[in-house]
């Protein structure tokens, strides 16, 4: 057990800053295009190398976070990012720049996990999992600030990188003087991983990352939708994505209160039947309903990730909620590689088509989790 009470402020920061580093790589790639003089598709080695940063990170914190401990696993992922951000600000070559988002993938993997496993140590009372997973939503905000700013007065990208550098360097230190408190578990580095995988933990899991499917198609699909439907101009859609992060979140935010009088299962239940029914609207509607379902669907989706999230860390042995957090967002980013392309892939050929495949994981979400609960055991 720690020593002294950990500071959430120093989880929720250190979630916000390699939230931020990880979401400054969509806005930049036009800019690595135009450097690199690359093609889109010859381009597309970086986030590829985004996607396998994040999943073998979770799969190696899967198997050894819990026998290593949460303070040694928050240093790998400062290094992490510090080298990744390294090589991002300095390299001249595409293989240099890729590797520094490989290894940026790599931190953020590793400290949302981490923290993630602290976060669910701090007493029932103390948990708020809507405000945790808001401040991954604060970084993506503050991503396109960054990149705004640097590159509005034409600098180099690579500027945007030196600064999160020094962010990090900064947070580094702050750990160095006041480590994170320490979770860790002597048994065999397969021993959680076994449990999570023979238990019913592994279905909800599965249906969490199907609606995350739902959750980021619906970010990078959206302007396509809007351009095909309504004729919306990129500048309009872009305006419209933007206020659908601020509701969403807000929501998040502000949601633990909610979860907390609903209970996490008849929350969850709750947002989505909301969900699915505002985004049937969103989908299949003339432009005013439309646009109002698809930012009201922003309120409501927004506290469906953290009330299972905080109800899987809450009901979890302390043995197997290292490993259950890893396998939970390597799900998350696997399932996100395979599906959001799908989405894409089925809305050419019919825009409402694709986009109501997202409808799929909010009709799982509300008939299959129920039964999933008894009495709080999964």
């Amino acid at each position: 057990m720690p020593e002294r009470r950990q500071n959430p402020m120093v989880l929720f920061a250190g979630l916000f800053m390699t939230s931020m580093f990880l979401n400054t790589m969509p806005p930049l790639m036009v800019e690595f295009q135009r450097v690199f003089a690359i093609s889109m598709g010859q381009s597309s080695i970086i986030p590829f190398a985004h996607s396998m940063g994040t999943i073998l990170a979770n799969v190696a914190a899967a198997l050894v976070l819990s026998r290593i401990g949460t303070r040694k696993s928050t240093a790998i992922a400062v290094i992490a990012g510090a080298v990744g951000l390294t090589f991002a600000a300095t390299s001249h070559s595409l293989a240099g720049l890729t590797t520094g988002i490989f290894f940026i993938a790599v931190a953020f993997a590793v400290t949302i996990t981490t923290f993630s496993v602290i976060y669910a140590h701090f007493p029932v009372t103390k948990q708020n999992f809507s405000m945790f997973h808001s401040f991954f939503g604060m970084g993506g905000l503050a991503a396109p600030v960054f990149v705004k700013f640097y590159l509005g007065r034409n600098y180099s990208y690579r500027y945007v990188y030196l600064t999160y550098l020094v962010l990090i360097i900064l947070f580094g230190l702050t750990i160095a003087f006041r480590p994170v408190s320490d979770y860790q578990s002597d048994d065999s580095p397969f021993h959680g991983v076994k449990k999570v995988m023979k238990s019913r933990y592994l279905i909800v899991i599965t249906l969490l990352a199907l609606y995350s499917v739902s959750e980021m198609a619906v970010v990078v699909w959206a302007g396509n939708f809007f351009k095909s439907s309504f004729g919306f101009t990129v500048e309009t859609s872009a305006v419209m994505l933007s206020a659908f992060w601020i509701l969403f979140t807000l929501g998040r935010f502000f949601g633990d209160r909610q979860i907390r009088k609903f209970t996490p299962q008849i929350n969850a239940r709750t947002m989505s039947l909301a969900s699915l029914a505002l985004f049937s609207i969103f989908i299949f509607s003339p432009v005013t309903w439309s646009v109002s379902a698809f930012l009201l669907g922003a309120l409501f989706m927004a506290t469906i990730f953290p009330s299972i999230h905080f109800l899987l860390n809450r009901i979890a042995p302390d043995d197997v909620r290292a490993p259950l957090n890893a396998i939970l967002f390597l799900a998350v980013s696997t399932f996100g590689m395979i599906g959001v392309p799908f989405v894409g892939i089925v809305g050419e050929i019919n825009i409402r088509l694709g986009m109501s495949m997202m409808l799929i994981p909010f009709s799982l979400m509300v008939t299959v989790l129920p039964f999933l609960w008894k009495g709080e055991k999964i």
